[in-house]
């Protein structure tokens, strides 16, 4: 296996990594803000 293609998989990987990390947190704060709006409105 030659480096170079062993470093771009590595960094798809990390870079795909990222994103569903970045996308979690996102769904974590959504999921977070609609229960603080459940709570106000009881």
């Amino acid at each position: 296996m030659n480096k170079s293609s062993y470093v771009k998989k590595y960094f798809i990987l990390f870079h795909f990594d990222k994103i569903c990390i970045r996308n979690k947190v996102i769904n974590n704060n959504k999921h977070v803000k609609t229960e603080e709006m459940k709570l106000r409105n009881r």
